[in-house]
């Protein structure tokens, strides 16, 4: 099943153009890598499928509901999606628990005059700390927690409320190797065994080639959906990088079936 249609998307931030052109169709389930320079666009494009940025131009569906063409984000597909940002986006100054980052993805609106969440709101938050590995710090602050915690924190929170697809904005940045290889093997085992569909931006080649069933490629204005085993064309972009960026570039990832 199609859950992500792009068409003819252009996109422009305080007069700037960021993406000129973008037209790509994802399908359920799969692992999306999005890879490109800094400044390429890769966030812009994630704020734009979920409605954080309106483009100027083209047509955006999930799932079978177009949610970009002047019209209003839906909100029915608003609680299918859920988003991770860039963990610099945290206000470390606000005294918040591990606990309560997680259940704050379950809250749309923060202005509403009365927040009512799910009788089960304790054993939610429990389950997928659980799942993550960070059930022992719950009570913890955010600032008290390792780079790799955090980071994974900030995925129970975008899992809260189960949703079908998940955009993720550099969820392996600052982590050790260890952390990093278990956030790929759990967002592998909820594409392969829960069937949800994974964004994932980062700027490591060896993730995209070695983890990803497909890798969108954003650069120079343009984002082009790649097989992961179309070598050829992904080989030849991804040398452009330096070689300190690009640990491996294997000739074909052996997870894409």
């Amino acid at each position: 099943m199609v859950v992500i249609a792009v068409e003819e998307l252009k996109v422009s931030v305080g007069g700037r153009t960021i993406i000129s052109e973008a037209t790509f169709t994802i399908r359920e389930p799969s692992l999306v890598v999005v890879i490109g320079p800094n400044g390429a666009g890769k966030t812009t494009l994630l704020k734009t499928l979920i409605g954080l940025v309106k483009p100027v131009h083209g047509c955006i569906r999930i799932f079978d509901t177009i949610v970009h063409s002047g019209c209003r984000y839906p909100r029915h597909v608003r609680k299918l999606i859920g988003y991770m940002p860039q963990r610099d986006v945290i206000n470390y100054a606000a005294p918040l628990t591990a606990r309560e980052i997680i259940i704050s993805g379950i809250i749309e609106n923060i202005a509403m005059p009365r927040i009512v969440l799910p009788k089960n709101i304790d054993e939610l938050v429990l389950d997928i700390a659980q799942r993550l590995g960070v059930e022992n710090v719950l009570g913890k602050f955010f600032d008290e927690l390792s780079g790799g915690q955090q980071q994974k924190v900030l995925l129970a929170r975008a899992l809260i409320k189960n949703p079908r697809i998940l955009i993720l904005d550099e969820p392996l940045s600052n982590v050790d190797e260890i952390s990093r290889v278990e956030i790929l093997e759990f967002l592998r085992d909820l594409v392969r065994r829960e069937g949800k569909t994974v964004l994932l931006v980062t700027h490591d080649v060896e993730v995209a080639m070695n983890w990803s069933d497909y890798v969108l490629l954003v650069n120079n204005g343009r984002a082009v959906l790649y097989s992961s085993k179309m070598v050829e064309d992904v080989d030849s972009f991804l040398r452009q990088y330096p070689e300190k960026d690009r640990r491996i570039i294997p000739s074909r990832s052996p997870y894409c079936a």
